[in-house]
């Protein structure tokens, strides 16, 4: 029943694998009353054979970790390189810069347990310093709280709740604070949740008084409630992000994708610029930047950004799309197709990449290819109206007005574009139905009055 408990525990949270040293830490404290002989001897029964069990368990997790994400630390088997910089800038540095700047974050850490006042979501780059040398301030406070919590161990040893609670902050925190293994992110709050159990009975067992314990609880839980107004919506949130982390990168990219979504342009450029500026590679940053130019008309710019996009992540699926329809616009069709088959490669089970691939090839003059990659965006969920566009427009530039005339009034009657009246009217012309041709045109004219072709 406790291997099952400590196995769900892993699966819940990786914070659980401190409990392979708690565990044998906590029979040697309070069942060996802290004498390491007699643990030792202990170990040749029924222990033993727990301790075994218990790294089976362990051993089973890490496979298991390392089946879904590709590695334990979650790089998808590509090694701490795989980490965005911006979510964590050491993971990786060399490891004394690792290690010197994990320190400058524990000091940090034990600084925002006790002193809860100056919260952020935001502890990304270049929020932490990095630091590479035990002169740099940073390092040396770091170096310094360490020194202090071993020395806080050696004291604490014979008090053996004492030295158990410290342990457990310590242990638990160590699984996330990159002095061991880099992990996907240098610092979150989040991760003294469990630490904080530790650390807050620590100090509930010194004698305070009273009327000082009230007066610490009542400000901490009124500084707990005044943090919890911050989630309360994406808005309040990436606003808080970059008031606490005003040089967090991803904190400013965050804010603007934030502004996009609610559609506040101009500030969510202003907010992505920002963000750039900070760290030119944020990914996210880039391609969403990308998208607001293009609909600003920035070709060039759009471009750029997306190509850099497109080089640091090959994955991102949205930016190859946006950069065959850009490449389409500049009527450089063959990046345009090159572009639209990546995407392709990336997802052939959504429509959009297949649509990007035949208006290249409309562009090319190749009409059957462009047909046929159509037919099959249209064969498949989710399929927008340009595909009965392109569909349409590739028949007619192959010659068959019929097929191109069912496929472009299905469209009109589906969506009434100025673009698909265009496309239909072309099809009845040359197809030599007048009257449809005139019929379509007044039709068009009460939607379209402004549009010369419809007079």
């Amino acid at each position: 029943c406790g291997l099952a408990a400590y196995a769900l525990a892993l699966l819940a949270k990786e914070y659980a694998i401190a409990l392979v040293v708690l565990l044998p830490l906590g029979d040697l404290l309070f069942a060996d009353e802290g004498s390491p002989g007699l643990f030792l001897r202990r170990l040749r029964g029924t222990r033993g054979l727990s301790y075994v069990a218990l790294a089976a368990v362990t051993a089973g997790y890490l496979a298991l970790r390392t089946a879904a994400l590709g590695d334990v630390i979650g790089a998808r088997g590509m090694g701490p390189g795989q980490i965005p910089f911006w979510l964590n800038p050491v993971a990786s540095a060399p490891t004394t810069t690792r290690v010197l700047t994990a320190l400058e974050v524990l000091a940090l850490a034990l600084w925002r347990l006790v002193a809860p006042f100056r919260l952020s979501a935001a502890y990304y780059y270049r929020y932490v310093p990095v630091v590479s040398s035990p002169a740099e301030p940073g390092a040396a406070l770091g170096l310094i709280v360490a020194a202090g919590l071993v020395g806080l161990a050696v004291v604490l040893w014979r008090r053996r709740v004492a030295f158990f609670c410290l342990a457990l902050a310590l242990a638990t925190y160590g699984v996330v604070s990159n002095l061991v293994v880099p992990i996907g992110t240098l610092f979150g709050e989040r991760f003294l949740y469990l630490p904080s159990v530790g650390f807050c009975t620590l100090v509930a067992m010194t004698r305070w008084p009273r009327v000082a314990a009230a007066i610490l609880v009542v400000v901490w839980g009124v500084r707990t409630e005044l943090r919890n107004r911050v989630w309360h919506d994406d808005l309040t949130l990436a606003e808080s992000m970059v008031a606490s982390a005003p040089d967090s990168a991803h904190a400013h990219a965050y804010l603007g994708t934030t502004y996009a979504l609610l559609g506040r342009h101009a500030d969510a450029v202003r907010e992505l610029e920002r963000a750039l500026a900070i760290y030119p590679d944020h990914v996210e940053a880039l391609y969403n930047a990308g998208t607001l130019y293009m609909q600003d008309g920035r070709t060039a710019e759009a471009l750029d950004l997306l190509s850099r996009a497109t080089t640091l992540d090959p994955s991102r699926f949205g930016a190859w799309i946006n950069r065959a329809m850009l490449h389409s616009e500049e009527r450089d069709f063959p990046a345009a197709l090159a572009a639209a088959d990546r995407a392709i490669a990336l997802r052939p089970e959504v429509p959009n990449g297949y649509v990007m691939r035949g208006f290249a090839l409309l562009g090319l003059g190749k009409f059957t290819d462009a047909r046929v990659a159509f037919e099959k965006a249209l064969g498949l969920p989710h399929a927008a109206p340009d595909a009965l566009l392109g569909f349409g427009e590739a028949a007619l530039g192959e010659g068959n007005l019929v097929i191109a005339g069912r496929a472009l009034e299905r469209l009109v009657g589906i969506s009434p574009t100025a673009d698909a009246y265009h496309a239909l009217l072309e099809t009845y012309r040359r197809a030599g139905r007048d009257a449809d041709a005139a019929r379509v045109t007044a039709e068009a004219h009460t939607r379209y009055p402004d549009d010369p072709l419809f007079w």
